[in-house]
């Protein structure tokens, strides 16, 4: 699977969050108040909007919005819930 932009896969975070607005479907983001996230240095972020991205041939559903954010990241337990086998070699 291959997305627009670069991309993390990261095996630790609960969430997928991008700081591309542009990424979503726009009839498929919903622009509300979803909480914080915390990243690794302990500081949080709000998110903003959730949503669907699409890259022609993948969806993926429930990725967080949150603006200034310094990476677009892939969670692997929500890839691995959804079907999607994940493996680092």
């Amino acid at each position: 699977m291959v997305f627009k932009g670069k991309w993390l896969v990261d095996n630790g975070c609960f969430h997928h969050i991008t700081r591309n607005k542009n990424l979503f479907i726009s009839s498929f983001f919903f622009k509300k108040k979803y909480g914080i996230v915390t990243i690794g240095d302990n500081r949080a972020r709000l998110v903003i909007g959730n949503g669907v991205i699409d890259n022609d041939s993948h969806r993926i559903k429930d990725v967080y919005f949150v603006k200034n954010f310094s990476f677009n990241l892939l969670g692997v337990s929500q890839l691995c819930v959804i079907g999607y086998d994940v493996m680092f070699d």
